[in-house]
């Protein structure tokens, strides 16, 4: 399911299905611009050279309604309320990323196998073993790609990958059981951040983590009766208790109840109240991930033509006339993921990357980016207030400060990975959640020279990273707003400031 396609559903069902997209009381998770209605092009005010940002931030009436923490360098440096403890939202991000470059380096790669047994015919796998990570980029849309024709496939491209080889190899029968080894079993006991809002319980871009996972945790679910709903997305067998009358006037209102484990993982979904006329659609948390892997594994093997029987009739092989089947499907190297999940803020890939800092180093993951933190700034004064969570900015409980933050995009342009970390951020008109930031796509002092990561959530906008003219030295900067204006009046008073940082640190040529 694209992007789109999943977006358009979403849209449907929060019109008027209740409890899984329930209305204005949710919070937005950092969608791309384009999908929140982005900001319309309005001309930007660009004051004058040598003027006084004081003066300008007295003189925007908009601008007294919003509670800001800023901090800006290059010619004309400033700074307001940057030491007020903010939600960072999606900023969060760049300490995961710059932490995990640091100490996992920027080839470390999620672990995946698949290991058989293949008999002296070279014809039968027996002793089927799947060792899994929980890689967050398995079938993942945004590193896989879609094909238009094909939706469902999205999910099954790591599968391909071995089905291929299997093919390849002359592979007729594969003889179960299947088995699936977690490698970090701890991410199904991994508690749900007490910061969450309830709402964000359905919600896929708030995915808990599984020790396997696939397309972000999330499949799609229809109901096309009072009494039918099936999963629509190849392999989920999550139970659906339907609990639905007909509606009399054709009018669909329904509630959409998820029931848990006690490690907060979703074990069904019952829906109740009425039906309408029309089939209905759901975006919906997978949480049973190895079952799935599993379940779809069986049916592709059908799809090639693939014998699969459960366990063997006949009699067994010797061991000796066994050969091993080993099948490499491991994701791709860390400084590719994290372009991806940064520039197009994929929540649960930057916390999947936030915990194997955990496993990877031996002590809680906050204390990973605190400690890691704290040492590029070397100011203890910068860490009063700081509070971090997790890993991508969703845990309401997060506090950064402007000049922390600020402190920080600093301080690592000296580390040897800064150029990993620098191509891992959005730019303006070209990549991620600012590829239509429009307000700083249609200034020559801001587009395709921003390079920066957004932070939404309703009432939060905002942005930090580096204004850079080609070829010369970046300049950071940080803006973070909260406010109770529209998000779109809200993004385009903050990039109204970037522009002016942009314009005050472009030279005097008349290219600009």
């Amino acid at each position: 399911m694209k992007l789109t396609s999943l977006l358009s559903i979403l849209i449907i069902t929060a019109i008027g299905q209740g409890l899984a997209h329930a209305g204005p009381q949710n919070y937005a998770i950092d969608l791309p611009d384009e999908f929140l209605g982005g900001v319309p092009e309005s001309r930007v005010y660009i004051a004058p050279g040598g003027f006084s940002w004081s003066d300008y931030f007295s003189s925007h009436k908009e601008l007294k309604l919003m509670r800001l923490g800023i901090q800006l360098g290059g010619v004309n440096p400033f700074s307001l309320n940057s030491n007020l403890p903010m939600l960072p939202a999606s900023t969060e991000k760049l300490l995961t990323a710059g932490a995990a470059l640091k100490y996992l380096g920027s080839q470390f790669r999620f672990q995946n196998s698949f290991h058989a047994d293949l008999d002296s015919s070279h014809a039968r796998l027996s002793g089927v073993h799947f060792k899994v990570s929980g890689d967050p980029t398995w079938a993942q849309e945004e590193y896989v790609g879609s094909d238009p024709a094909h939706d469902n496939q999205v999910f099954e491209p790591r599968l391909n990958q071995l089905l291929d080889s299997m093919v390849s190899r002359g592979i007729k029968e594969v003889v179960g059981p299947i088995e699936v080894e977690s490698l970090h079993p701890e991410l199904d006991q991994l508690p749900r951040p007490a910061g969450w809002k309830a709402s964000w319980n359905l919600e896929c871009m708030a995915m808990m983590q599984t020790s396997f996972q696939a397309n972000s945790n999330c499949g799609m679910v229809q109901i096309s009766s009072a009494i039918k709903g099936k999963w629509i997305t190849r392999g989920v067998a999550v139970p659906l208790l339907l609990k639905l009358r007909r509606s009399k006037v054709g009018r669909t209102a329904i509630q959409v109840i998820p029931h848990f484990d006690s490690s907060g993982r979703i074990q069904s979904y019952e829906f109740t109240g009425l039906f309408g006329m029309s089939s209905v659609y759901y975006a919906l948390p997978v949480h049973s991930g190895k079952e799935w892997l599993v379940n779809l594994f069986k049916l592709m093997l059908k799809d090639r033509g693939i014998a699969y029987r459960e366990t063997v009739t006949d009699s067994a092989p010797s061991s000796a006339g066994l050969a091993s089947y080993d099948v490499d499907l491991s994701s791709d190297v860390l400084v590719r993921v994290l372009a991806t999940a940064v520039q197009k803020s994929i929540n649960g890939v930057m916390d999947r990357v936030f915990a194997e800092l955990a496993f990877q180093l031996g002590k809680s993951a906050e204390d990973v980016l605190r400690d890691y933190l704290q040492s590029l700034i070397q100011d203890g004064a910068l860490m009063q207030g700081i509070e971090i969570k997790d890993g991508c900015g969703l845990d309401t409980r997060d506090q950064m400060r402007a000049d922390t933050l600020y402190g920080f995009l600093l301080k690592v342009e000296s580390e040897s990975y800064f150029q990993d970390f620098f191509s891992t951020l959005a730019v303006a008109g070209q990549s991620g959640t600012l590829q239509r930031r429009t307000t700083l796509v249609s200034s020559p002092y801001t587009n395709l020279r921003i390079f920066a990561k957004t932070g939404t959530l309703t009432g939060i906008n905002n942005l930090a990273g580096y204004f850079q003219i080609p070829g010369q030295k970046v300049e950071p900067f940080v803006v973070y707003t909260d406010s109770a204006l529209s998000a779109t009046q809200a993004r385009l008073n903050l990039d109204q400031i970037v522009v002016n940082f942009a314009a005050q640190n472009t030279p005097q040529n008349p290219r600009f």
